[in-house]
């Protein structure tokens, strides 16, 4: 299982899916690598969270009993 936490670029999909790997989650920096588009653009941005190969946090099950 792979993840990248604390990282400047987050990956593309495409390429999630494509390397068959069982990635678990991804965690990029703050600051202007999320405001700004010079690490990640809009487009890459609004493409992960599209996807439904990405489970984003207000689609996760409540673990609480």
């Amino acid at each position: 299982m792979l993840t990248l936490s604390e990282v400047g670029s987050i990956p593309d999909v495409d390429n999630l899916q494509k390397d068959g790997a069982a990635w678990s989650w991804f965690m990029p920096w703050y600051g202007d690598y999320t405001r700004t588009s010079t690490h990640n653009s809009l487009e890459l941005w609004k493409k992960m969270f599209a996807s439904d190969y990405v489970i984003t946090l207000d689609e996760m099950p409540s673990l609480k009993n």
